[in-house]
């Protein structure tokens, strides 16, 4: 991997920190860098905390944890894209097998080829390996994860080979929980991970975006609606996010959130919707009935009833 070229993190992020941090002038696969998202928000913490990990902390890997929707995979995609570092992404589930993580033998034209799996190819390559959902990792592949992450390499016994990971070879990961199961339920598919494993990663805890910035990025993609209107939607949201984390003494009370991704899309529908002759309660909840399952969530659905109500949507 070369690296000759510096920028200061705020040429980079646009967060006010003037540490530098090294780009790459060439990327390990051209075609494996995350395409920039210009309207990518970047908060100056998370950016601060990234990048002592990215400079200082060769060895470990970059656990991002938080609720749903909150954007732990898109940091993690545009903080590398910004690098211009190449990122091999696998998707894990409860089912997932070593063999996908690592590679198999495929069919392909007739023959029967090898093919690298996720974090070989990143391994090889000395790029980055984004782990999504990590709390849902079953404990074979988990062990593979800890091996490479303790320094060690990667057995292909099907070929006979030992794949040592390249420099500049990084591991990120992503969950909704800290690694240590989720006591509530709202994550069906988490399991509690080995602490051994989970002590492999530097941990940056994600909440849903500041209700300040929030407010301005959907005043950007909504111009034409009135400012009281997207400051009730963010107001909205922030409701029922706390009623889906819950409290530490005191169960979540839905299990449906509203991320800030959910929002673009509800107040999408709204700017459709409101061009109906109906109250703004109505097209407000018939923006929200499509984008969240209030047909089989009641509880959901008198939740945010009485948001509105509070909040004086009439």
């Amino acid at each position: 991997m070369e690296e000759i070229m510096r920028k200061t993190i705020k040429e980079l992020f646009g967060v006010d920190l003037a540490a530098q941090i090294t780009v790459n002038d060439v990327p390990e696969v051209p075609e494996r860098v995350p395409g920039i998202d210009a309207g990518q928000i970047f908060i100056k913490e998370m950016v601060a905390m990234a990048s002592i990990w990215y400079l200082y902390d060769q060895r470990s890997g970059l656990y991002l944890y938080g609720p749903t929707g909150s954007g732990k995979s898109s940091f993690s995609r545009q903080f590398m894209a910004r690098l211009n570092r190449s990122v091999y992404e696998f998707h894990s589930t409860p089912q997932s097998e070593p063999a996908e993580f690592k590679g198999g033998f495929h069919l392909k034209g007739g023959n029967t080829v090898w093919v690298d799996g996720p974090l070989t190819a990143a391994a090889r390559a000395g790029a980055v390996l984004l782990v999504d959902e990590l709390d849902t990792l079953n404990p074979g592949c988990a062990m593979v994860l800890k091996s490479v992450l303790d320094g060690g390499s990667i057995a292909l016994p099907e070929l006979g080979e030992y794949v040592v990971p390249k420099k500049g070879f990084r591991v990120v990961a992503t969950g909704n929980t800290a690694g240590n199961g989720d006591a509530w339920g709202r994550y069906a598919s988490v399991r509690r991970q080995n602490i051994a494993l989970m002590d492999c990663f530097a941990k940056i805890e994600v909440g849903y975006m500041p209700e300040g910035l929030e407010t301005g990025l959907l005043g950007k993609m909504f111009p034409k609606l009135p400012a009281t209107i997207i400051k009730g939607f963010v107001d909205l949201a922030n409701d029922v996010r706390k009623l889906f984390i819950g409290a530490e003494d005191a169960p979540p009370s839905i299990d449906v959130t509203l991320s800030t991704r959910d929002m673009v899309r509800t107040m999408g529908y709204f700017a459709i919707l409101m061009k109906r002759q109906k109250s703004l309660p109505e097209n407000v909840m018939d923006a929200l009935a499509i984008s969240l399952p209030f047909g089989e969530n009641a509880a959901l659905k008198v939740a945010i009833t009485g948001i509105l109500q509070r909040r004086g949507f009439t």
